[in-house]
């Protein structure tokens, strides 16, 4: 568990260099999600994601940080198919209406959660 641990940090890292580095993605990125029941599938791949940090964290450097962010990966999903498929769409929406200098601020903030999670693991 946590060599996948460790992929998905690098991964979460990467995302947030390409985030920051072309903001205009993101635009792209929420409206893939907004497509019939693909908010759906972002659910159960948080899910996946916080029951992979869960195990994981007794075997890594900080397994505090890794747990909680397990834990609110794992909220996170679940709040998706709570909220439901419409709510989620609007919020999305919000999110597709911000300017690319908030992007950029998301995308810095992805980078230094990825930087977090790599230290972590």
């Amino acid at each position: 568990m946590v060599f996948l641990s460790k992929l998905i940090a690098i991964a979460f890292l990467a995302f947030g260099v390409y985030l920051a580095a072309k903001p205009q993605i993101m635009k792209k990125y929420l409206s893939f999600w907004q497509e019939g029941k693909r908010v759906y599938l972002a659910g159960v791949i948080r899910i996946v994601i916080g029951i992979v940090f869960l195990f994981a964290s007794p075997d890594c450097r900080v397994a505090k940080v890794i747990l909680v962010l397990g834990v609110l990966c794992l909220a996170g999903g679940i709040l998706i198919f709570v909220l439901g498929i419409e709510r989620i769409k609007l919020v999305l929406a919000w999110w597709e209406k911000r300017s690319l200098t908030a992007y950029r601020i998301i995308g810095g903030l992805t980078v230094l959660i990825g930087l977090l999670l790599v230290y972590a693991v």
